[in-house]
């Protein structure tokens, strides 16, 4: 029986390891688009572009008027994906469309605050106004 190093069994170990889990580990599966009742049209207000899955054609997550132009993709469902569709797996992105929009505004006006993050100072500047107010009013 030959005697095997520390650092050959370990080695050894590690790779059996990284096999198992590639192994194990199951390929990107997205539905079909009949599975998810999947449609072109709108639910209401319900939009792909408005929901948190969607992938617009430009590579960036669905944003309010970001990806309307064109098809784009779904995290979850397979196929070209209509800004305008919708299907049962819809999920509103109301956080990630405020980030998305005020990551784009940032870039635009120059400060290094996107639109949202402006409003907020804003209200907080008045917000601490009326506060001395209060305070030195007594």
């Amino acid at each position: 029986m030959s005697q095997i190093s520390r650092r050959a069994w370990l080695e050894g170990v590690a790779l059996v390891s990284a096999a198992a889990m590639l192994a194990s580990t199951p390929a990107e599966a997205k539905v079909t688009k009949a599975a998810v009742h999947y449609r072109d049209s709108p639910k209401g207000m319900q939009t792909c572009h408005m929901c948190k899955y969607y992938i617009a054609s430009a590579g960036r997550s669905a944003g309010m008027c970001m990806g309307m132009m064109g098809t784009g993709a779904c995290q979850l469902v397979q196929g070209s994906i209509s800004p305008m569709g919708w299907c049962d797996l819809y999920s509103p992105a109301l956080l990630h469309h405020v980030a998305a929009h005020a990551a784009d505004d940032g870039r635009r006006n120059g400060l290094g605050y996107g639109f949202g993050q402006l409003i907020l100072l804003i209200l907080l500047i008045l917000v601490i106004a009326a506060l001395v107010k209060y305070i030195y009013s007594r």
